[in-house]
């Protein structure tokens, strides 16, 4: 590993300042504090004690029978007779003190140890109180460029001094006041509370900190790195390699800035490329692209735009990014940084999240945007019989046969419902009792998706051992609220501008009374009814609402979708073997009903 002196050089760190309470110059008053320094002489401190005061120097060699704390005692009660006495006296006592440089009894100051570490090196190094941070900083970051960086060594407690300034407060300021030349500073934060192996979750509670005190909204906080102050125990060549670790921590958040700028002006252009090709285009192009393919794809005109839009982002993301200076140099650069000195400090749960959109789509996002049904739409099927619980079934079948078209209607009226089950894979892996499955969650027969390797990752199980039908007419209420209830409102509005023309004119053949495109029927054994109320409206209008137990949750996303639509058609398809009459595999476990046989619905 590079030396800490070669790393400060490389990194073009020039100052390096330590912010602690404990640097608050303060007179000793108490002649047993006089008497513990003096027990933790050096042969080179006793030496100028000897030659400036040959009456202390004597008291200290007498103590040297006993513990250190039997010593201190008799070495305070001989100063304190001294002083009496007047043989010596306070000044003088404070003139020869000598500077302690370590003890396995006393604490020492954690500047005095980052001193001894940071001597080796050619960086100028300064010791501030808050206080005197309060005073100085605006002197001391005034010295800070591209060529001459400084470091902040920041205590996170301030235990001593009577200003309300801490490590968090130091940070804020910094951000806040000096956001020009922040650039050019690096920040670390020293702290007992954290020990080496949680220094990194530690971080970003204290990134989270520094951002809670910032204005609403800001974004100057940059990521600062934690280091445990029980590392400064070790020797200082373990201590100079892990500054050189932290050191490879603040380059690659530094690194990562830049790769976000950089990012942020591509895809700046892009957008600008993605919506200037709608000004240049053709107005028929324009109308034909956006409203009539529209129409005939039964989508909505906002989702078209967003589609081809996206397209059109996505070509210039991939031609300039693959080009650009910055970003390519910024990747080498964090390529070139050891993966075990950063490997944990991204948060699992950021890195969760985003893994979970790949795979899904909640349901208050796609029903807001009142979006049709679709392959991978998950329902949550409730009934009202008391009987059975509430399980969720994804929709699978064709895409293509459960589009609405131009006139509203689809080639399908009918799709498959199958179980599905959504958890994390640690949960999963028990039943109800809290047992282990010996099937590990998975199922005898099951189709099954994970997001990660973690245990707190999200599987998804598909049961394709038992399906149901089940009207689309039915399904599609499900749009026309933004809550995802299956349910024809007193009033519906189709005027949204959310809804495609195919929904508008799929909806305004929706009538309560008709039974034979909401039909009374079963799923999985839960009888779901078509609950119809009647209601008055404002005008004194008598009419109706109908709702079912029924609600769109959530969406597989599209290439997830079709992935468990192809699995499950090869699992349908198969060739039966003798373990499938033996254990019982049957298409769905309840005879179907004669409200679920297949009957066209307009």
């Amino acid at each position: 590993m590079i030396d800490l002196s070669t790393r400060l050089a490389s990194d073009r760190i020039r100052i390096v300042c330590c912010i602690d309470d404990e640097n608050l110059p303060k007179p000793i008053e108490d002649v047993s504090e006089f008497a513990r320094i003096f027990l933790q002489a050096t042969d080179d401190d006793l030496e100028k004690i000897r030659l400036r005061s040959p009456v202390v120097h004597q008291m200290i060699m007498q103590e040297d029978e006993g513990d250190l704390f039997a010593r201190a005692s008799e070495l305070e009660r001989s100063l304190t007779d001294a002083v009496d006495a007047g043989m010596v006296n306070l000044s003088t006592l404070r003139e020869i003190v000598p500077q302690v440089k370590s003890s396995d009894v006393y604490s020492v100051k954690i500047s005095d140890r980052l001193i001894s570490v940071f001597s080796t090196t050619q960086v100028k190094f300064l010791a501030r109180s808050f206080s005197q941070w309060d005073d100085e900083a605006d002197a001391i970051l005034g010295e800070a460029s591209a060529e001459n960086r400084v470091l902040l060594l920041i205590d996170r407690t301030n235990d001593f001094e009577a200003t309300d300034t801490d490590g968090v407060e130091v940070l804020a300021g910094l951000f806040q006041k000096h956001a020009g030349i922040c650039e050019f500073i690096d920040c670390i934060i020293l702290t007992s509370k954290a020990e080496p192996e949680t220094e990194l979750s530690a971080s970003q509670e204290i990134f989270e900190e520094v951002r809670a005190k910032l204005a609403s909204g800001s974004n100057k906080a940059r990521k600062v790195f934690v280091f445990s102050k029980s590392r400064l125990s070790a020797d200082e060549h373990e201590i100079q390699s892990q500054f050189v670790v932290h050191f490879d921590r603040l380059k690659a958040s530094r690194l990562g800035r830049e790769l976000a700028a950089a990012s942020r002006s591509v895809l700046e252009s892009a957008v600008a490329d993605a919506t200037d090709w709608l000004q240049e285009v053709s107005l028929p192009e324009f109308h034909w692209s956006v409203f009539r393919s529209s129409e005939q794809e039964g989508a909505s005109e906002i989702q078209t735009l967003l589609r081809l839009v996206s397209l059109k982002q996505g070509l210039h993301l991939e031609r300039k990014f693959m080009s650009d200076n910055r970003i390519i140099s910024a990747v080498v650069g964090l390529r070139e940084i050891p993966p075990e000195h950063v490997a944990h400090a991204a948060s699992p749960k950021e890195l969760e999240m985003m893994r979970k959109l790949e795979f899904e789509r909640e349901g208050p996002h796609i029903n807001s945007l009142r979006q049709p049904i679709g392959c991978g739409d998950v329902f949550l099927i409730s009934g009202e019989d008391g009987k059975s619980p509430p399980r969720e079934a994804i929709l699978l079948g064709n895409p293509c046969d459960m589009v609405l078209r131009a006139d509203g209607k689809r080639t399908a009226t009918f799709g498959l419902l199958v179980p599905i089950e959504r958890s994390s894979k640690d949960q999963d892996k028990k039943d109800n009792n809290g047992k282990e499955r010996k099937d590990d969650g998975r199922g005898k027969l099951a189709i099954v998706f994970e997001t990660g390797d973690r245990p707190t990752d999200t599987r998804y199980v598909i049961r394709p051992n038992k399906m149901a039908t089940v009207p689309l007419s039915v399904l599609d209420l499900v749009w026309m609220n933004d809550d995802g209830v299956a349910r024809l409102p007193a009033e519906p509005d189709i005027s949204n501008s959310l809804l495609s023309l195919s929904q508008k004119r799929a909806a305004s053949k929706f009538r309560p009374n008709d039974d034979r495109r909401f039909p009374n029927f079963e799923v999985f054994g839960i009888p779901l009814q078509a609950k119809k109320r009647d209601v008055k409206l404002p005008g004194g209008k008598n009419t109706k609402t109908l709702d079912y137990s029924v609600q769109r949750t959530w969406r597989l996303t599209e290439e997830y979708a079709a992935a468990a639509l192809l699995a499950f058609a090869q699992t349908i398809s198969r060739p039966a073997f003798g373990h499938d009459f033996i254990r019982g595999w049957k298409v769905q476990d309840e005879p179907i009903s004669s409200s679920e046989s297949a009957v066209e619905v307009e």
